[in-house]
């Protein structure tokens, strides 16, 4: 099942339809955000260069998914512009009770 999400990109949206079970890491491969979500680590959970702002509605889904771990919570201090909803996009598996989420990518 697809299902759609949205990145925020500055004063940019962009829309994208995201398979069940995909991690954000996966969306990055094949959707033109890598100018924006780096992802260093390639999904090792070793950097925060991934780290995305989860709108608040849809955060605890997030987590209800995948809980945030002790070296998520870590790395999240590292990370810039951080945020009560932040994670870190690799750690974010797509499923479809996050349709219409956004994701907001700081600068």
């Amino acid at each position: 099942m697809l299902v759609n999400i949205k990145f925020r990109l500055g004063g940019e949206t962009v829309n994208v339809q995201a398979k069940e079970g995909e991690t954000i890491l996966d969306i990055r491969r094949r959707v033109e955000i890598a100018r924006y979500l780096e992802c260093a680590c390639e999904g090792a959970l070793a950097c925060a260069t991934c780290h995305v702002v989860v709108d608040p509605a849809f955060y605890l889904k997030t987590i209800e998914v995948d809980p945030i771990s002790d070296d998520e919570k870590d790395l999240l201090d590292l990370a810039e512009g951080l945020s009560e909803t932040s994670r870190l996009s690799c750690q974010i598996k797509i499923k479809r009770s996050m349709e219409g989420m956004t994701l907001i990518i700081p600068k």
